[in-house]
């Protein structure tokens, strides 16, 4: 019996085409094993995302309420069968699936007693009628066979490998499972177990790709300068597309009807929705802490740069003078200069915060500022410093100044000494 009905199961997987099989009327028994047949199609599809019955021919045989047959007498039974079970209403399934388009009813005759009488029971032993609406409607099935290949319950044709990959599906899901199949209901219940666990399984893998998500994410900005790059905003952004995106390719994935994939879907809704409610209030804080640390940073390092550009600022205003230009070198300039540069960077990485990348960032970033405004003032002071000792040196040849040996060579038209030495020294008393 199992055997027969996991034969059945295959069946149900493979066929496009359903030919049940009547013998006079339709009776409550054949309704009672339609129904029962149509319950397991549809716990197979719903498990195996196929279209549960594609096409169902009720092929009545023997019939004897009339003497027409065929297909258009077919038609007409199966009114009168749709209509008593719309009154009985007993079983929705059946009367679902001898409602739609698919469904056909066949009347064939009796196929005589030298039929029925013959051991052998070949063709020559069938009435002349019977044997032509048998040739009709096999002819009719054999040439329609080829617009009912298999398709999947969006409607989509399987090709021979994606029928393999889910019959293979289904037989590697069993070997690792207990189950009954020792009644067609016992294997529509199996069914039903089977697809609730895949569905399941989706759901999970689903959670934790999402999880994974949020871990690389919360890994990827843990740095100041990388948290500083995505706001909270487009944080929660990229984390709805995202959830968005598996919710959708889980609903493709899951198996059933609509309202079980709903509950399934908004119970991963929910979950995915607790895991970014869970992150984004951290993120927003993480981000919070490194724009405030980043405000504060900027602000020493402004203010080095201020002190700086007014230390460089009075260096200027104080050698506006010849005298007081030539008595500092631009080496010695420099030297100064740099010293200042020196101490101001130290001062502010003393000052900054955060993690030591940013505040070496902070500081480089200084640095070439601070370099920038001593270049600029450097350039400058080594023009003016020639121009001064250009000055100077005309005043001296046309006052007769003697240059010195190891002086500035500055003689006053008095014979004044001067004090300057050769390297830097301080200077005579020159106007200013």
């Amino acid at each position: 019996m199992e055997t027969s009905i996991k034969l059945s199961v295959f069946s149900i997987l493979l066929s496009s085409y359903w030919i049940f099989n009547i013998s006079s009327t339709f009776k409550q028994t054949e309704a009672d094993y339609l129904e029962m047949f149509i319950q397991v199609a549809k716990e197979v599809g719903g498990t195996c995302n196929l279209a549960p019955i594609q096409r169902l021919d009720l092929l009545v045989r023997d019939w004897q309420l009339s003497g027409a047959y065929g297909a258009d007498a077919g038609q007409e039974y199966l009114g009168e069968i749709t209509q008593d079970l719309e009154v009985s209403a007993e079983q929705p399934l059946v009367l679902e699936a001898l409602r739609a388009s698919g469904t056909r009813c066949y009347l064939l005759p009796h196929p005589g007693t030298g039929f029925t009488r013959s051991r052998a029971g070949t063709p020559d032993d069938m009435d002349e009628d019977f044997r032509q609406y048998l040739c009709d409607y096999v002819t009719s099935v054999v040439h329609s066979a080829g617009t009912h290949v298999r398709t999947d319950r969006a409607g989509q044709v399987l090709t021979g490998a994606q029928l393999a990959a889910r019959i293979k599906g289904v037989s590697r899901y069993w070997k690792t499972q207990r189950y009954d199949f020792s009644s067609p209901m016992k294997m529509a219940e199996a069914f039903a177990a089977m697809r609730q666990e895949l569905n399941r399984r989706a759901v999970e893998a689903t959670r934790r790709e999402y999880e994974q998500f949020v871990q690389e994410l919360d890994r990827g900005h843990q740095s100041m300068s990388s948290c500083l790059r995505v706001k909270p905003l487009e944080m929660q952004r990229c984390l709805e597309g995202k959830r968005q995106e598996l919710l959708e390719r889980c609903r493709e994935e899951l198996r059933g009807e609509d309202p079980q994939k709903q509950a399934a879907l908004e119970e991963l809704k929910q979950e995915l929705d607790k895991q970014m409610a869970e992150f984004l209030p951290r993120y927003e804080q993480r981000f919070k802490m490194a724009a405030m640390i980043e405000e504060e940073n900027r602000k020493a390092v402004e203010v080095s740069r201020r002190k700086y550009e007014q230390f460089v600022q009075q260096l200027d205003r104080d050698h506006q003078s010849m005298h007081r230009c030539l008595r500092v070198k631009p080496a010695e300039m420099q030297r100064r200069l740099e010293g200042k540069r020196q101490e101001l960077l130290e001062r502010c990485q003393g000052e900054l915060l955060g993690e030591d990348p940013q505040k070496q960032a902070a500081l480089e970033e200084l640095e070439q500022e601070l370099d920038r405004q001593m270049d600029e003032f450097l350039m400058a002071y080594g023009q003016r410093f020639k121009v001064k000792k250009a000055e100077w040196l005309g005043l001296a040849m046309a006052g007769g100044v003697v240059p010195g040996s190891g002086g500035c060579g500055y003689r006053s038209r008095h014979q004044g000494g001067c004090s300057c030495s050769g390297a830097g020294g301080s200077s005579g008393h020159w106007g200013s």
